[in-house]
């Protein structure tokens, strides 16, 4: 780590003049661009240098562990928000506190305090100040001496950095924040896992499914003719939606943006569904609109006749998994962005067709899921007893 200067002691009042270090060690890790610029780290200056930052992935800090004792900070950890835990710096010696926070729902750091401990050698104190009132602080008794403060930018704690003497104490530190507040967020490209040209040059997941099936046979013995009818207007599903998998990313609520496009079932014929690529901008991620379908048919039976009824749809569904870059706009103009990964789903039904015949259907088709149409009207003919049941419930066996 590339920490040669003097350390601060109790803070600004300590010294005359607060020295900014140089964070570009580890790779620059602890130094995005998205992070505060004016670093100072308080304490002394031996030991072994540490990062510990997810941001680079869209997970933040939402918790914090501190050991300390009469002489100051011996001992540190922190949790993020994807649930994993920072390793132990320095070593549980002394009173133990914790705190957590959730970024994600507005609850922001206000004010930082770090105090040196007096001798030049590690961290003294912590005091962290939130926006919902909440103080957490714990270190050795300071008597009344000024903190130094850090920046908090946005509030948003990105990782901590500093010098660490493993199974002794925390020699330096200072917290890494998000520099200013998002002003949007946007997703990038979406990248499929499978091959999307071959999906829809295949048109995969299109199929035929059953929608009502009904019998009907004129067993009057006067000898009239019977007149049969089907009648129906279905509700079915047409749905579109896209989501992230993190559930937890930068922190705060955002509606995200995108020029996007995400794989969509739509109808190219009445009767024809085929895919296409619809624009992925819409809010909350998903774009849900029953449409309604008809199915008719009529006809006469001379005595003795039957005739079977069957309406048919298209369905078409797709589940696919998507990779894609959340990017972040910040106040000061700063964007940064991070790798993500998603998945997106359409389903959709084109127009029925409602075919009657002589004869019983040989050909095989599956139910239309249940929970996907849903019979509005029936001004259907009361088809014969032995089938009315596939009718009234078309889902029935």
């Amino acid at each position: 780590m590339l920490v040669t200067a003097k350390a601060l002691l109790w803070g600004a009042i300590a010294l005359p003049s607060v020295l900014a270090f140089d964070m570009n060690y580890q790779g620059g890790r602890c130094n995005r661009d998205i992070m505060n610029g004016d670093t100072h780290l308080i304490g002394g200056g031996d030991g072994m240098d540490f990062c510990e930052q997810r941001s680079d992935y869209g997970v933040v800090i939402n918790g914090i562990e501190v050991w300390a004792d009469k002489d100051g900070v011996n001992g540190l950890r922190v949790r993020f928000t994807d649930g994993s835990n920072s390793p132990q710096l320095g070593r549980q010696l002394g009173d133990h506190k914790e705190a957590s926070w959730k970024p994600d729902e507005g609850d922001l750091l206000s004010n930082i305090d770090l105090w040196g401990n007096g001798n030049g050698r590690h961290v003294g104190r912590i005091r962290l100040r939130f926006s919902s009132g909440y103080v957490f602080e714990h270190g050795k008794d300071v008597n009344g001496k000024n903190p130094f403060e850090l920046n908090v930018g946005g509030g948003i704690m990105l990782g901590i950095a500093g010098l660490h003497s493993p199974d002794k104490v925390i020699n330096q530190l200072t917290f890494r924040m998000l520099k200013s507040n998002i002003k949007s967020t946007e997703i990038g490209d979406l990248h499929y896992e499978e091959d999307t040209d071959a999906i829809i040059a295949q048109k995969k997941g299109i199929e035929g499914r059953i929608i009502s099936e009904a019998h009907f046979q004129n067993n009057q013995t006067n000898g009239n003719y019977m007149d049969y009818k089907i009648e129906q207007r279905w509700s079915t599903s047409s749905k579109s939606q896209w989501s992230l998998t993190q559930t937890h990313t930068i922190g705060g609520k955002y509606t995200y943006k995108s020029s996007a496009k995400v794989l969509d079932v739509g109808v190219e014929h009445s009767f024809e569904l085929s895919y296409s690529y619809a624009n992925a901008a819409m809010e909350g991620g998903e774009k849900a609109e029953d449409d309604i379908r008809v199915s008719s048919a009529s006809g006469k039976l001379d005595p003795g006749e039957e005739v079977w009824c069957r309406a048919i749809a298209q369905r078409g569904a797709y589940d696919g998994a998507f990779s894609t870059k959340i990017i972040l706009h910040l106040d000061d103009g700063t964007t940064w962005e991070y790798d993500a990964e998603g998945k997106s789903s359409s389903i959709k039904y084109a127009q029925f067709t409602t075919t009657c015949q002589s004869e019983r259907f040989t050909k095989e088709f599956d139910q239309a899921p249940e929970n996907e149409v849903k019979l509005l009207e029936d001004k259907s003919t009361q088809p014969t007893k032995r089938e009315a049941r596939r009718l009234a419930t078309p889902f029935s066996a």
